[in-house]
């Protein structure tokens, strides 16, 4: 997940006594060289921490970065250590600000991908799988049900990573299995977790207005509803694509035939009784 000290710089998330500090500091260590741009990155990432990190644990991964990356201490490597330098700067003068931290915490997703960026979304075309010609039988190989249904679940769950605020979630979220998967430890929890999937997505990149641009900040609120409006739609929309599919699946879904049969010949036995 991405944003840059200086996207941040111009989107106005520092004061005016933290653009100085940048100023200065670019001034120091440019030392005639002629660095590309900086790289694009979230802070928090920038500082290897989690979103939830203490005052403390931001101090003290600073200070291990900064001495790491220090000009004085890279100079056979002068020119990343001043661009790493740089990102480790930027990223401690926002997050070691509470108020600047707050701004920049609710302003993230549209600092990263709002306004007029190159980000291109690859979500996977669904539309494509609301078909049964989609896959030939119900096997585990690549064309089969389970084999094409398995990697177009597998492939929506991992463009959800980036958006996750602990990656690791990623692991917790339920597989499609193949065509020997028990129903009751592994297809039931598949069908509830996705028949109600939200994605994590924010399509800040849809946004039709750039919050960089603007500096009144009594217009800026009503800048954010407009982009928030629009975010929504979008992900109200994959939500009920993603959904959908996942109805359409479960439809044909020998496992889950299976096992209503399963069900059916239970009370069958049991009424006899």
């Amino acid at each position: 997940v991405v944003c840059t000290f200086a996207a941040a710089a111009v989107c106005g998330t520092f004061s005016a006594r933290s653009q100085f500090r940048f100023q200065s500091c670019v001034q120091k260590l440019n030392c005639g060289l002629s660095l590309p741009p900086l790289t694009m990155k979230c802070h928090y990432e920038v500082l290897g921490l989690a979103r939830t990190a203490e005052d403390d644990e931001i101090k003290k991964a600073y200070r291990k970065l900064a001495l790491r990356w220090h000009p004085d201490k890279n100079l056979d490597n002068a020119e990343e250590a001043n661009q790493q330098f740089l990102l480790v700067q930027a990223a401690y003068d926002v997050l070691s600000d509470g108020q600047e931290r707050a701004w920049y915490d609710n302003h993230r997703e549209q600092i990263l991908r709002g306004g007029h960026t190159n980000y291109e979304d690859n979500s996977v075309d669904l539309f494509q799988y609301f078909t049964t010609s989609c896959y030939k039988g119900f096997g585990d190989d690549g064309g089969g049900f389970y084999g094409v249904y398995g990697e177009v679940f597998h492939t929506i769950a991992s463009e959800e990573i980036e958006f996750l605020e602990d990656e690791g979630d990623f692991e917790g979220i339920p597989r499609f299995g193949n065509s020997g998967s028990d129903y009751e430890t592994e297809v039931r929890q598949f069908y509830g977790y996705w028949e109600g999937f939200c994605t994590k997505k924010s399509y800040a990149w849809l946004n039709p207005h750039n919050i960089a641009e603007i500096r009144d900040r009594r217009i800026l609120k009503a800048i954010e509803r407009d982009n928030k409006k629009v975010q929504q739609k979008a992900r109200k929309e994959r939500n009920e694509e993603i959904r959908s599919l996942v109805l359409f699946v479960k439809k044909r879904d020998k496992r889950v035939q299976a096992y209503k049969k399963l069900l059916e010949e239970r009370a069958e036995q049991n009424r006899i009784k």
